[in-house]
């Protein structure tokens, strides 16, 4: 049984798991204290990636935090700077992400 996606697909991450080496991006999760296996799920939108973790990964891949959230990060990391107007994606738009 296939889990159903929930989450935006994170295209950056996505692209660093796939120019990076399997051995060497198990590695860099392995001293991260996270898996290969866990930012795939959340690259593809079957997690969502949460505030310990989001630093973690941030480390190991240099995909900003704000991109592994896009809807809410400054909720998630309150040392991140909160959108403008502009940016702000609106309040239903968060409703669909928890």
């Amino acid at each position: 049984m296939n889990a159903a996606k929930r989450y935006p697909r994170i295209e950056s991450l996505i692209k660093w798991l796939k120019v990076t080496p399997v051995a060497e991006a198990r590695a860099q999760c392995l001293a991260q204290h996270t898996t290969w296996e866990y930012l795939r799920q959340i690259a593809y939108g079957y997690k969502l990636v949460g505030p310990r973790r989001g630093v973690a990964i941030e480390r190991a891949t240099g995909v900003p935090r704000r991109e592994l959230r896009p809807h809410d990060y400054w909720l998630a990391w309150p040392d991140l700077p909160e959108p403008s107007d502009q940016e702000h994606t609106g309040e239903a738009e968060l409703k669909r992400f928890p």
